[in-house]
Parts: structure tokens; sequence; C-alpha cells
């Protein structure tokens, strides 16, 4: 300091020493002042003054940073935050204002934190009190002033993304005085409708003091009570107001919040396609394998002919067998007799000879007729089984009228895709076989529920 005593300055180093004091000493400053003598060159930066009841001070904000920020005006009352200098050209202090607010904002931001704090400690915020969004709502409610860019919004995307949803305006102030009053009423009202199963409150963006509606005690306990799920969507995707988290959802844009509300709507196109696939595949599939069981039970089939062929065979069989049972039995019977014959007494050898040769008669003659009631039952059988297999057989079938149409190589057409036009047909009648070339063909189409519409019906 001493130095800088004995020092003797230009106007412009101790403009430049000054400039350093004050940037070491205040690298930011935040000032509360009435704007006056605001000017607006072509330049785009604004040139003002700020002052209380015995000072003014310079003030400057570039368009670099008064591009983004709220529009002021002469009177207003505001909280301007920068760097402050010298302008060297005058000599004189002045601040560059990197940010400004509405002196009021400061308080109205206190007021927020407060009632936010508030309401999560009493629980208004919870995820487990909130309501699930409706994945395919039938009518949707939109709480939001009549004119403005939401309504529009809105409209836009919920008729290109859910054409057939139906939407009900309930117009409400979104801000001033009655704000709070219409934005209640409406909500009530839209609750109160059974068929409305979502609702959305929208505004678009602003200032905190326009906010001051949604960040109200009684918008937050009117979402709190309401039944019907809630969207919120209030300002831009920055902002955040006590209604967005009190409400069920929040969409970041009133446009975001009409595809929340759409979304299940959007996709359900693509989720019936799938479905529509997965049948497909499915059913192709069924018939898959209920044509690799067919074929596997036609090959285990045995044809009719090849069954009377067998039984015809088995009863040949048992014919010899039966005959040289009966034989054995009448040998074994004779010996019988023979030897009983040799051990009886002379004397009684005429009428023992008599009652052995009727003995001997009743026996052949009761063999006689088990063989012939044997024999019978069997040929009985017999042509019971032919005339049963005779009854199934697709020769008795051709017998009707019908026929049987096979390919050159005699493999059986059960379907028009089993044969082309050129090829040779061989159709069988009851007593021969006809040979043709097929010309044309043609698919008999009969829709049947429960199956493929494509598919060919006889």
């Amino acid at each position: 300091m001493t130095e800088l005593k004995r020092r003797i300055f230009s106007v412009s180093e101790f403009s430049g020493e000054l400039s350093k004091k004050i940037a070491e000493l205040f690298p930011s400053v935040c000032i509360r002042g009435e704007v006056t003598n605001l000017s607006k060159p072509r330049s785009g930066h604004w040139y003002f003054a700020l002052k209380d009841e015995d000072n003014q001070l310079r003030a400057v904000m570039f368009r670099s940073s008064n591009i983004r920020a709220p529009q002021i005006k002469d009177g207003d009352e505001i909280i301007a935050c920068g760097k402050p200098t010298i302008y060297r050209e005058r000599g004189d202090l002045q601040i560059v204002v990197s940010h400004i607010q509405s002196a009021g904002e400061g308080d109205l931001q206190r007021r927020f934190e407060l009632l936010r704090k508030e309401l999560l400690e009493a629980g208004y915020f919870e995820l487990s009190r909130k309501k699930p969004i409706p994945v395919y709502p039938t009518r949707v409610a939109i709480i939001t002033s009549s004119s403005g860019a939401v309504i529009h919004d809105i409209q836009t995307v919920s008729a290109r993304r859910a054409p057939a949803l139906p939407l009900l305006l309930f117009p409400s102030e979104v801000q001033g005085e009655n704000a709070i009053n219409s934005l209640s009423a409406a909500l009530k009202m839209a609750d109160s409708r059974e068929d409305i199963d979502l609702i959305i409150i929208a505004r678009g963006g602003g200032s905190l003091e326009d906010f001051a509606a949604f960040n109200s005690r009684e918008i937050a306990d009117s979402l709190l009570n309401c039944h019907t799920p809630v969207i919120s969507s209030v300002g831009h995707e920055s902002d955040i107001s006590i209604a967005d988290l009190v409400a069920d959802r929040r969409a970041a844009t009133p446009s975001e919040a009409a595809e929340i509300a759409t979304t299940g709507l959007f996709n359900l196109p693509k989720m019936l396609q799938g479905y529509e696939k997965h049948l497909h595949r499915n059913y192709r599939q069924y018939l898959k394998t209920a044509e690799s069981e067919l074929k596997l039970a036609s090959s285990k089939l045995r044809s009719p002919s090849e069954r009377i062929q067998a039984v015809s065979q088995k009863l040949d069989s048992l014919e010899p067998l039966l005959l040289a049972r009966i034989a054995s039995q009448v040998q074994n019977k004779t010996q019988r007799l023979l030897a009983l014959k040799s051990a009886i007494n002379v004397k009684g050898l005429d009428e023992t000879k008599k009652n052995l040769d009727s003995t001997l008669f009743q026996q052949a003659h009761r063999l006689e007729r088990a063989q012939s009631s044997y024999l019978g039952q069997l040929t009985e059988r017999f042509l019971s089984n032919v005339k049963l297999l005779e009854s199934v057989s697709p020769l008795g079938v051709l017998t009707r009228g019908y026929s049987i149409s096979m390919d050159k190589d005699k493999n059986l057409l059960r379907s028009i895709a089993d044969i082309e036009p050129g090829s040779k047909l061989l159709t069988r009648l009851t007593d021969g076989v006809l040979t043709s070339e097929i010309t044309d063909k043609k698919s008999l189409k009969r829709p049947n529920k429960g199956h493929n519409e494509d598919s060919d019906q006889p």
C-alpha cells in the first residue's frame, strides 16, 4: 500500500488497478434494485441502471446472457447477479449481469421449498399411493386453458397415435387469482365422470410466479384426493411443480403427456400382429404334427383283404388239428372198448358185445355231432368276420358308386395338392381300373370356424 500511495497513476492505470481490486473482493455479486433508464439497442445488449432510495448503479447484460433471461422494463424490481467492474471509457463502476430474476421469485422459491418439504414429510409424494396409468384408456380428460398451444399439442399427438381415443376438454384458468379455484373445480368435475379413466392437467412454460396455482396446497390436496389417475405436465422439461410431484405420473411436456396416455393404444396393432404370427406358427406346427401322426397310423393299418386272408389261413390250420384230435379220441375209446371186451366173461359175451356195440355207436354218434357243431360254429364265426371286414373294406365302398384315386405309382391321393396337371391318374372302380390324365384342378374352399381359411376342404 505504501508503494501504491507514493506512485502516481495515470487515469487508465488507476482504473485497471481498481478493477483488479474489485474483482478480488467481489468475484460475483447479486444486487436488488429497481430497473431504470433501460436501453435495448440493435446490438441486442441491454443497458440499464439499478437504483434504490439513495443510489444507483450502472448495469449491462450482453446479448449472450439476456437471450435466455425474462424480459424486463423500467420500474421492475429485480435481482441481478454478475461481476462488478470499471467501465474504463467513463471510469464508471458497473455490473456485468449474467442472470436476473424477479425480486418476488426469491420469496416464491422459498415458499415452494417449504411446501415441498412439508408435503414430502406428509407422504404426498409416496410411490405406494400413486395409481397406475391405464394401458388402454377409453376416454381422457384434459384440464388446461382452452386457448394456446397446450391443448393443440395434446390433440395433435393423440390424433396421430390413437385417433379413436376420445378427448374431453375441461377448460380452466392456469394462472392468476382464480386459477386455483378453477383448476380444483375442473379436477373435481372430471373425477366425478365414470366414463373418464385418465386425466391430464397441463400448462405451457412461464415463470415461477406463473406456476403459483400449480404450486399451491389446494391443488396438491385435490390431486391427492382424486380417484382417477392423473398425468401432470406443467411448464417445460426443466420445470418441476408441486402438481408434478403429487400427480400419479409427471410428463416433461404436454406432448409427452399425450404420448404416455396413448402408449398402449399406439402399440396395440404391433402386439396383435405378433399374436397373429404366433398363432399361425403354432397352427402350422399342429397341422404338421397331425399329418405325421396320420401317416404313422396309416402305415400300421392292415388292409381288410389281408385280414380276411389271415383269418382263412388260421381256419385252414385249425381244421387238421381238430380232425387229429377227434381221431385220437376215437382211437382211445376203441382201445378201451377192446380192453373191456377181452376182460369180460365169455358167458355174457353176446350180451356184452351188444351193449358195447350200442355204447360204441352212441359214442361215435356223439362225436360226429360234436364235430359237426364245432365246425358249424367256426364256419359261422368265419362268415361273420368276413361280412364285418367286407363292410369296412374300401372295395365294398366301391360297389356303392365311389372310387379310389391313385397316382401312377399307386399312391393314394388325399388332396389335390398331391397331383399336378399333366400327371397320370389311376381310378379304381368295383370291377376295374381307369387310367386318365389330369388337365386341370380346382380347390374347393369352405371357411370353417377354428381352422385356417386358406386350407382346402372338400
